[in-house]
Order: C-alpha cells, then sequence, then structure tokens
C-alpha cells in the first residue's frame, strides 16, 4: 500500500536534516571538535564579558566619586577624606597621605573593576533602552553600596574605621553614579554586540 504524501514529506524531510545535523557534525571533527567548538564559544562570551566589565569599571570608577567630592566642596570640607578612608583599608597605620593616596587608587582600583565584571557577569543578554539599562546599574550600585558600606559599620576593624566616619549619603550617590555609567556602557558593549551579530547573520553566502 503507497504511504500518504504527507508520510512521504515528512520522511524525507527528517531525513534531508538528519543529513545536515551529520555534515555539520563531520564538519567540526565529530564529538570532540562539536564540544570543543561550544567551549571554545563559552570562553570567548566569558572572555569578552569580562573586558566589557573591566573598561566599564575602569571608567565608572574614575568619574564616580563626584557626588561626594560636590558635597564636600559645598560644605568647605575636605574633599580627599574618602580617598584617605579608602587608602586605611591597605594602611590602616599610614598616617602619610601621600601615601594614604596612592593605597585609595590601588583599593579603589580593584574595587571599581571587580565589582564591574561582577555586574557584566550578571548583566541580562536582552536589547532594552539606555534609560533601563541606568535605572538597572543604579539599582545594583544600591546593592554595591549595601555591600560595602554595610560590612564597613557592621565591623569594628580598625581599616575600616576611614569608611566608618564618612558622610553615608554622599557615598551611596558615589556607588549609585558608578552603577548608572557601568549600566549605560554595558548597555552601548551589548547594542553594538547585537548589531554585529545581526549583520553578520545577514551577510550574503552566510
Amino acid at each position: 500500500m503507497p504511504l500518504p504524501m504527507s508520510h512521504c514529506a515528512r520522511r524525507c524531510r527528517l531525513a534531508d536534516d538528519g543529513a545536515v545535523t551529520r555534515g555539520r557534525f563531520r564538519a567540526h571533527g565529530g564529538p570532540a571538535g562539536a564540544v570543543a567548538g561550544v567551549t571554545a564559544r563559552a570562553v570567548a562570551g566569558v572572555t569578552a564579558g569580562a573586558v566589557a566589565g573591566v573598561t566599564a569599571g575602569a571608567v565608572a570608577g574614575a568619574v564616580s566619586g563626584g557626588p561626594s567630592t560636590a558635597w564636600a566642596l559645598l560644605r568647605s570640607e575636605d574633599p580627599l577624606a574618602a580617598a584617605v578612608a579608602a587608602g586605611s583599608l591597605l594602611l590602616p597605620r599610614e598616617l602619610r597621605r601621600p601615601r594614604l593616596l596612592v593605597a585609595a587608587a590601588l583599593a579603589h582600583t580593584a574595587l571599581s573593576l571587580g565589582w564591574a565584571v561582577a555586574m557584566s557577569a550578571a548583566w541580562p543578554r536582552r536589547q532594552e533602552s539606555v534609560t533601563a539599562a541606568c535605572v538597572r546599574g543604579c539599582a545594583y550600585g544600591v546593592l554595591i553600596a549595601a555591600a560595602d558600606l554595610g560590612a564597613a559599620h557592621a565591623s569594628t576593624n580598625r581599616r575600616l574605621s576611614g569608611v566608618r566616619a564618612l558622610p553615608v549619603g554622599p557615598q551611596i550617590a558615589d556607588h549609585v553614579a558608578y552603577g548608572a555609567v557601568v549600566g549605560a556602557l554595558l548597555h552601548r558593549r551589548q547594542t553594538r554586540s547585537m548589531a554585529s551579530a545581526i549583520e553578520s547573520s545577514t551577510r550574503p553566502g552566510r
């Protein structure tokens, strides 16, 4: 009894799909090649995310101290007090300001890059507006402030005494500004990456 045409078409399509899959599998060198390809893409994605985080963290770290600095200047207070407090994290017994400022630069850079890489890893991989990205970044900044400042105020460690002495509001504002800048830069990187992927997929011959 002859098979219905729909059944024959389905079998032919399945056979064709299987042939294409086997061809792709052989083109990648079999199971080992397929696993290696997936691993390579995963590593490339993680590396790209880390690089994006480091770049965003470097920029955000350079400008995020603006709110607390402006606050200190408006109140005729020491604008470098926060930097000196950060330096005391590494040099708790040091009193010479130049050395504390160098230590502050190191501590601030490490924290700025580390938090930005963490934000990049947790950043959702979907299209959104730059406003939404900045709002998300601000929310991350609040969480980071809760972690940083919360740990400092909950501890009695001498290294953190300088941080505890700082006014909390401007420090939270610094963290929010940091998160907003990181969010904006991660959004720009993600938008460019998506545009590049779309352009590559629509090129003739692909």
